[in-house]
């Protein structure tokens, strides 16, 4: 049966757009600064799994409407009432959060936070899952939820000590205080900023440069750094060497040798190798 493709879909609160590669995905609620619902984390969610079964799409970019925000996090008066079974809070928790932060940092493709205002809260959470964030100038990123007296619960103290270490990590999961872009640039939590009025276009020339490249090898070496985080150096260089042989049968990789020889750019289509041979195996 046919995949439904993600921006054929009826999505709520969220839009989902596809062109040169790039699935955009975009939280559809300017007036509540792109809080999150459990629909718009569900719309998430299904995009990316379909996404990642679409030869298609080469590259996902997530963001808000609008200039004020990326997203201001869960929606308190939607998501969060008050008071709730703990078993129930539980159950949102891993059926809905847990559930969106697997599935991206699962996808053998290249994710980008694009941010603009603030990205707070789950917003914070989903941008740490990105492969990428790339933030405008008027950008304001961390975690106010100590602030209220509620913990990290989707991912961000796992990801943060390894994108900006233990002690900055500390510092923002303790304090509630939010960078602004010039110190998350600074520290490493997004990799790019621009200008607020030259955001879209240096956006938009960083995804199709992502696009255009070979994703099956972007998205073995995002399954190799994940591999990497929680395994031994030994046991990741067996992992990496079999992920090696299994790239070369990719047509990117015949590519990637030939227009070396030929002294050319190289054409890319980011289609995953055929069926596994006898020569992959492990030895």
């Amino acid at each position: 049966m046919a995949l439904t493709k993600p921006w054929e879909q009826t999505l709520v609160d969220l839009r989902a757009t596809f062109a040169n590669g790039i699935l955009r995905l975009t939280i559809d609620r300017e007036p509540s600064l792109n809080a999150l619902s459990y629909d718009i984390i569900e719309g998430l969610t299904e995009s990316i799994l379909q996404a990642a079964h679409l030869d298609a799409v080469r590259v996902v970019a997530i963001t808000g409407v609008g200039e004020r925000a990326f997203s201001s996090g869960d929606d308190m008066f939607r998501m969060n009432k008050i008071p709730e079974p703990r078993s129930q809070v539980r159950f949102n928790a891993r059926t809905h959060h847990a559930v969106l932060i697997h599935s991206m940092r699962a996808l053998r493709k290249p994710i980008v936070a694009l941010i603009k205002g603030y990205c707070v809260g789950a917003g914070f959470d989903i941008a740490l899952a990105c492969d990428f964030r790339i933030a405008a100038d008027n950008a304001s990123i961390g975690d106010q939820r100590p602030l209220r007296a509620i913990p990290s619960m989707a991912g961000a103290s796992w990801f943060l000590p390894r994108i900006v270490g233990l002690g900055r990590a500390t510092d923002l999961l303790m304090t509630g205080r939010r960078c602004n872009a010039v110190e998350a640039l600074q520290i490493g939590l997004v990799s790019a900023v621009h200008p607020l009025a030259a955001f879209d276009a240096q956006a938009e020339a960083f995804l199709q440069s992502l696009a255009q490249m070979p994703t099956f090898c972007l998205g073995t070496n995002k399954a190799n750094l994940n591999f990497g985080l929680i395994n031994s150096l030994e046991t990741s260089l067996a992992h990496e060497v079999d992920r090696f042989v299994v790239n070369r049968r990719s047509r990117d990789n015949v590519e990637g040798e030939a227009s070396f020889r030929e002294k050319r750019a190289p054409t890319y289509t980011g289609v995953p190798p055929g069926p596994a041979t006898d020569d992959d195996v492990p030895v």
